[in-house]
């Protein structure tokens, strides 16, 4: 029976495979077993039209009509987590600020067998970041927004989740002759824009390079045996990758100030990078939460979208024990598939019988590649807006052992 949302919209199933694939997919989402819940015979798994891709992680295709009678369709994966299947966040030679790429592309250099385009972005920047998080490993390439609960990651034991990732950053340097010691908060990791808007920016190898506004202060320093040290102070308006074993610290106005006036080449300070909820080995930010804890979710700290649909929209879901991925594009402003609204999207999410739920970019970069049984690489799986795939800056991609 349709899920009624707050608006009080309908998704009309079609009827037969369309019912059990759902059926399926809710079974293992809502926090089961997924072996003994969504294993379906040889003949079910054919009228499914269910693919194996690899032990615990299978493909599908699905379709429903929205409030107005028109049809949706969209591709879904699955993937059960474990020793042999895992996630990762991927950019474009694993740096912040690179060219941006071709979904398969990154997910061929990750030797994946499936994934999904990741952050929203500035289409009109070719080396435009992501403007969430990416982790990767448990390497920070990019810091999470701060508070922001639209981010998928993967913690330590291997569950996966959504919600916020806490961190607290910070600069101190002890007391010295004539000098009181001093702390600062640093606002985020490789993201130069926030130096922009005020806050201390901390900068690693991992950031290819940023602009930054006139007179903008960067700090440099490197770390040996623990030790870290500043070595020169440089008014600049553009940010270049450190080097290995080196940082900087970038700060525009009032933040550029205190770094003059604070901070001198041959001091040692001590920068802190804490997680107090532990850092995730994988993370990767998106526009909004839209599920949680199994039912529809206003998240305040989420990104409005700038027109309400329908449109082509990227998604995933994940089950209440952690251990099962459901990835989804879904396809629209084309004949077959006219795409969705946050609301509708919320619908099928909760339809899907999601535990937690957030949406990723859509429009012309919804798109979701899968190595199929017999192919050599992966290909692209669903119909993506512009007719071929837009390059994007980081992605969520699906490995297997």
């Amino acid at each position: 029976m349709p899920l009624v949302v707050s608006n009080r919209r309908r998704l009309v199933p079609l009827a037969g495979v369309a019912a059990c694939v759902l059926a399926l997919a809710g079974a293992a989402l809502a926090g089961g077993s997924a072996a003994a819940q969504a294993r379906p015979s040889a003949a079910a798994a054919a009228a499914l039209r269910i693919t194996t891709l690899a032990p615990g992680v299978t493909f599908r295709h699905d379709s429903f009509r929205n409030n107005r009678g028109r049809t949706v369709e969209a591709v879904l994966l699955q993937a059960r987590l474990g020793r042999h299947v895992t996630l990762q966040a991927r950019t474009p030679q694993q740096l912040i600020g690179r060219q941006r790429q071709p979904l398969s592309v990154l997910a061929k250099r990750a030797g994946a067998i499936a994934g999904i385009n990741g952050d929203f972005f500035d289409l009109f920047s070719d080396t435009s970041p992501p403007r969430g998080g990416v982790i990767n490993a448990g390497r920070v390439l990019k810091s999470p927004r701060p508070n922001r609960l639209a981010n998928l990651y993967v913690r330590t034991d291997g569950k996966a989740a959504i919600g916020a990732i806490p961190y607290d950053y910070s600069i101190s340097r002890a007391a010295k002759t004539g000098r009181r010691a001093v702390t600062h908060a640093i606002y985020s990791l490789n993201s130069p824009d926030d130096a922009v808007n005020d806050h201390l920016v901390f900068i690693t190898s991992a950031l290819a390079s940023g602009d930054l506004a006139r007179g903008c202060e960067v700090v440099s320093g490197r770390t040996v045996a623990g030790v870290s040290t500043v070595t020169a102070l440089t008014r600049t308006r553009s940010i270049s990758r450190p080097a290995a074993g080196t940082w900087a610290i970038a700060g525009c106005y009032s933040s550029a100030d205190w770094l003059r006036n604070d901070l001198r080449v041959g001091d040692r300070v001590a920068v802190s990078l804490l997680y107090p909820k532990g850092r995730p080995v994988v993370a990767i930010g998106g526009r909004r939460e839209l599920v949680r804890n199994g039912a529809a979710f206003d998240d305040p700290t989420g990104s409005e979208l700038s027109s309400w649909g329908p449109n082509p929209e990227t998604f995933a879901c994940v089950s209440k024990d952690g251990l099962t991925v459901l990835l989804g594009a879904i396809d629209g402003r084309t004949r077959n598939s006219v795409g969705v609204t946050y609301d509708q999207l919320t619908a099928y999410l909760l339809r899907l019988k999601c535990w937690s739920g957030v949406v990723f970019d859509g429009g012309g970069s919804t798109e979701m590649v899968a190595k199929l049984p017999g192919a050599s690489a992966v290909t692209v799986q669903n119909h993506p807006a512009a007719g071929e795939e837009r390059k994007i800056p980081d992605a969520l991609v699906v490995v297997t052992k």
